[in-house]
This record gives C-alpha cells, structure tokens and sequence, in this order.
C-alpha cells in the first residue's frame, strides 16, 4: 500500500513538473492540430500558457524549458515501458528524473520563480491527496441490478 502511495505521489509530482511545460507556451489559445489532450482533459498547451502565466517565464526561458521537458517526458515513457524493472526500480528512476529536471529547470528560473513553483507544486500535490483520500473513504457503489 504505501509503494503504490508513494508512486502516486511520485507521478503526480512528474506529472506537475513534466508535461506542463511541453507544450510552447507562446500558444495564445489558438488551434494547434499537433496539441495532445493531457490525462486531465486539457491541453498541453493551455497549461504551458497557465504557468507561464502564473511564473511570468520569459520567451528565452520557455524556448530553454520546452527541450528540457519534452526529452524527461521521452525518458519517462521509456521508464514506464522498461518491462524488465520492477516496479520499485521504475519508481526510483522516476524519482531520478525528476529530480535531474527540476535542477535542470531550477537553472533556468530565478530564485523567485523557483519558489513560485514550489509553492504550485505543493499546492498540487495537496489537491491531489484530498482527492485520493476522498476516493479511499467513498463507500463503494453497489454493482447495478443487485
């Protein structure tokens, strides 16, 4: 139990510090046919652009991020599909990977941003355990027809 919490932690926070900024944040809302849907039902870029937002990255600093993040988004793929790891050995490259590009991304941002970040992180980080621990403590629905 506490391996798959701490993998849903771990995931939660690749998934707050990669793919958020995969996508170009210049985006201004327009149509991008190659924009993916997120796992949440937004698009890439739409979050690219709420960071942006929220951390006033520069456009020097977003062309520096967007191959950072799009090359951790590649290796974590791979992570995920290395079948020959366990799941603690995929768990502890995730955590490595994060780690390497959060230093790489804390390069790039000021001391400011970097806290901004870290704020949003943990703010995220927070909603996400509400929301698991709201699923842990809903009752079970029972199956229909019984």
């Amino acid at each position: 139990m506490k391996t798959k919490w701490m993998a849903g932690v771990l995931g939660a926070a690749l998934a707050i510090g990669v793919p958020v900024f995969a996508q170009n944040a210049t985006d201004t809302g327009q149509e991008n046919s190659t924009t993916q849907a997120a796992p949440n039902g937004h698009h890439r870029g739409e979050r690219m652009l709420k960071l942006t937002q929220e951390l006033n990255l520069t456009p020097d600093q977003q062309t520096k991020i967007k191959p950072i993040f799009q090359q951790a988004r590649a290796q974590a793929k791979t992570i995920r599909q290395d079948t020959s790891l366990t799941q603690d050995q995929k768990h502890a490259k995730m955590k490595e990977l994060h780690e390497n590009t959060m230093a790489q991304l804390n390069g790039i941002l000021t001391s400011e941003q970097q806290t901004q970040l870290k704020q949003l992180q943990e703010q995220r980080r927070a909603q996400w355990q509400q929301r698991h621990q709201q699923q842990q403590n809903a009752p079970q629905a029972a199956p229909q027809g019984e």
